[in-house]
């Protein structure tokens, strides 16, 4: 088996591939992704490149190699520079507003999760402070109850 390529945990490899890691156990489970443990036990999936929809210097790339495949003519090509340029900004915009969406997205996910988590604190204090209230007054009855037995004769008490 020859390693021609980068062994990463399936997580950052979903993350990579821009997919669920459940997608990259699924692979591994068909066979189309060689996979291996670690010696700590996590499964490890081989890489055997950087996908050009997550590689953040594939427009860097792809502008290099278009002004190599140009002449060397000793300039550049001013409109074509302008072309590409655009189309790098271009592609950064996009990655940029991808990236807030999915902070926004997570942003409301956790908010949701905090407001959640503060209504069943308020609950829990409820309820806490319900089984306290109903503690004392049963305490307090058992008191009263209490006294009231002590301060009557025994033959009272016996007989009623």
């Amino acid at each position: 088996m020859a390693d021609d390529g980068l062994w990463l945990h399936i997580n950052e490899a979903a993350r990579r591939l821009g997919v669920t890691p459940q997608a990259i156990r699924g692979r591994v489970n068909r066979g189309t992704v060689q996979s291996r443990r670690s010696n700590s036990g996590s499964l490890l999936v081989l890489m055997s490149g950087t996908p050009p929809q997550e590689s953040a210097t594939a427009p860097i790339e792809t502008l290099h190699s278009n002004f190599n495949s140009e002449p060397q003519t000793g300039r550049v090509d001013a409109d074509r520079a302008d072309q590409l340029l655009k189309q790098l900004i271009s592609s950064y915009k996009d990655q940029i507003a991808a990236s807030e969406r999915r902070r926004e997205s997570e942003c409301a996910i956790l908010q949701e999760r905090v407001d959640a988590a503060e209504i069943r604190a308020e609950r829990a204090e409820k309820l806490a402070l319900d089984a306290l209230t109903q503690a004392a007054d049963t305490a307090e009855r058992i008191t009263k109850s209490l006294i009231d037995a002590a301060s009557k004769p025994l033959w009272r008490r016996l007989f009623g």
